[in-house]
């Protein structure tokens, strides 16, 4: 689902913990897409993927107040992507 990534995920997550907006906008760039194109083949509706695509984001952020760096940043996602579509 989600592609391995050469980058350093967890060292753009600190930077992101740390209001880094550009490591922000930089994982955003990174995930977007696959999450988004995850989310639409369960959809099957833009507009509604969008959004749920966006929820998964938000989600994340506010989660990583208490993400202890104990699993992947891939795993935290999938967990929100599931929790979100089923």
């Amino acid at each position: 689902m989600i592609k391995k990534n050469t980058n350093n995920d967890a060292e753009i997550v600190k930077q992101i913990i740390h209001r880094d907006e550009l490591a922000l906008h930089k994982f955003y760039k990174q995930y977007y897409g696959q999450i988004f194109g995850f989310v639409f083949k369960r959809i099957q509706k833009k507009h509604i993927a969008e959004e749920i695509t966006q929820d998964i984001f938000i989600q994340f952020l506010e989660g990583l107040r208490d993400f202890r760096f104990e699993s992947s940043i891939k795993t935290f996602l999938f967990a929100i992507i599931s929790i979100s579509l089923f």
